[in-house]
């Protein structure tokens, strides 16, 4: 008997393989062909530095484990291998595109647990796999992934011993859940799960009661709610807290190589922007723009799905879990970066997909009258959106590769300078910060962002001229922004003429000056900044918009 159970069991995960396996395969390759050409956003050089160093991030709760996990990677393959510092990022990058297709499965899977479809659970999955913001995250070192990976995992565990009425597997996907929020603090929105999850189980067991249970069974399974055993969110929920938090209060009460003092750094900084893109209903807008670029069908499609699912079945688990992923979205509209970023919409996909799916599915049986025809037409659906979003992006990543490319080849054009310079890079800031940071020279920026000293920057200029720093300006007019809210720093630059005189630093390089006092008389190069203003510069207006700049 028990070999006949183990013959079933490995039948039917090698036909559920061929049902998972597709989007898994998917996502993976997509992965690779936008795997973007250097490291990605700001954020990502961060990582890779704190990673190599073994530091916690200064940003939010400091994403503990995700820095942590890169720099046993890192260790590994340094001490063990000779990885060299300059490649550290390429390690890094391609541990995550490995986890592209195990969030995919995961994602499938937690589709499969709440709605016990195979068919359902690959449209979620290819949803989620094929959605813009997971295809260009799944190749940049950004914690994306790694923690859709771990909520999902977290919310299956949780929702199979939710339903088995095993508190132990509750409790460990309760951790697991508070452990993600260690990668990505929105990992802390699905904690709406753990209270809904036992609500959906216990309403399915009062309409079980009401189909045969006595009375007296009925009132002991209600009362079993609170006790101990039963699926009670009460302690899952606070271990999920006690996991999410504890680490960080460890670390800034512990005040770990002077924490404390460049988190609130950190906190000013973020005050700084939150000024600059204040929070207001008129984000609305930009809000539901970058929603529907991120998820496209999901985004589109789930006003339809939830209501339908609600007429169907009521408060079930594909309907719960879509409120959380709704919340979970809502929830983002409180942070500015939302409107001028799409890839914070990834964080409540994975629970929308499978309600939108099964909405997808159903609509397209109903109308071809069979159920594997709808699945045909649902998954012919999914794959020509995904396949034009893909043109799109496409597009996009030929027009960022020179941006990424540069940033990389930035060290060659710092080899020019002294290694104690001050630096004005514009967008190759980030640049100037990653290679100093990897320990290749101990070059001073005048950032841009919350870094930028706006009306002070003359004065700032004089000072540092005055302390006997030498200060270089780069010209690249792709360093400096024609739109959007860093449009304002490249218009302070033409003042800089004013006040200053230049000298060209070679031949070869004739976009970098250095900036010299209106008394240097060997100082005669014109770097004509008005050139970089919007108004000279309508060629780059009309490419402004951008995905994930």
């Amino acid at each position: 008997m028990r070999d006949e159970v183990k013959s079933r069991n490995l039948q039917s995960a090698i036909c559920n393989s061929f049902w998972w396996l597709l989007p898994a395969l998917v996502a993976f390759g997509l992965a690779l062909i936008f795997r973007d050409p250097f490291i990605g956003d700001w954020d990502a050089v961060d990582y890779t530095v704190l990673a190599v160093h073994g530091e916690p991030s200064s940003m939010a709760l400091g994403r503990l484990l995700f820095v942590g996990y890169n720099h046993a990677l890192w260790s590994l393959a340094h001490f063990g291998f000779g990885l060299r510092v300059e490649h550290a990022h390429l390690l890094f990058q391609f541990a995550i595109i490995a986890q592209v297709p195990l969030a995919t499965t995961a994602c499938w899977a937690l589709a499969r647990a709440v709605t016990d479809s195979r068919r359902v659970a690959t449209l979620a999955a290819l949803l989620v796999g094929t959605s813009p913001a997971f295809v260009i995250y799944g190749g940049q070192v950004m914690t994306e992934i790694p923690s859709l990976l771990v909520a999902t995992c977290a919310m299956l565990i949780y929702w199979r011993g939710t339903r088995n009425l095993r508190m132990g597997q509750m409790l460990a996907g309760a951790a697991l859940l508070g452990v993600g929020v260690n990668l990505r603090e929105t990992v802390a929105f699905f904690g709406l799960w753990l209270l809904l999850a036992p609500v959906v189980v216990r309403r399915g067991e009062g309409e079980s009661g009401r189909s045969g249970e006595t009375p007296s069974g009925a009132m002991s399974r209600a009362c079993s709610f609170f006790l101990p055993l039963s699926p009670s969110p009460l302690l899952p929920f606070f271990l999920f807290a006690v996991c999410a938090f504890a680490p960080f209060a460890l670390w800034y009460g512990l005040d770990v190589g002077g924490y404390r003092a460049s988190w609130h750094g950190w906190l000013v900084s973020m005050q700084v922007e939150t000024a600059r893109h204040p929070v207001t209903w008129h984000n609305l807008w930009p809000f539901a723009a970058m929603a529907a670029v991120a998820a496209s069908p999901v985004f589109w499609l789930w006003p339809a799905a939830m209501f339908t699912e609600w007429r169907r079945h009521r408060f079930s688990a594909t309907f719960a879990l879509g409120v959380c992923g709704l919340a979970a979205t809502a929830l983002l509209f409180f942070n500015y970066s939302t409107t001028i970023n799409a890839r914070y919409f990834l964080s409540g996909l994975p629970a929308l997909a499978p309600v939108v799916a099964a909405f997808l599915l159903s609509g397209l049986t109903a109308l071809t009258g069979d159920k594997r025809r709808g699945f045909a037409w649902a998954l012919a659906c999914v794959c020509v959106v995904a396949l034009a979003r893909d043109a799109l992006i496409w597009g996009q990543k030929a027009r960022l590769t020179p941006k990424r490319l540069a940033s990389k080849n930035y060290r060659e054009k710092l080899a020019q300078i002294p290694p104690d310079a001050v630096v004005m890079a514009g967008a190759r800031t980030v640049a100037v910060h990653y290679w100093r940071n990897l320990g290749l020279g101990q070059w001073e920026t005048i950032g841009t962002g919350g870094g930028w000293p706006d009306a002070q920057l003359i004065p700032l200029i004089q000072q540092h001229l005055a302390n006997g720093r030498r200060v270089f300006l780069d010209t690249d007019p792709h360093a400096w922004a024609v739109c959007g809210w860093q449009m304002s720093e490249t218009r302070r630059l033409p003042e800089l003429e004013r006040y200053f005189r230049f000298r060209a630093v070679s031949l070869t390089l004739p976009t970098l000056y250095e900036i010299r006092l209106p008394d240097d008389a060997t100082a005669l190069a014109q770097p004509h900044l008005s050139s970089l203003l919007p108004e000279n510069r309508p060629a780059d207006v009309h490419r402004c918009f951008s995905l994930t700049d």
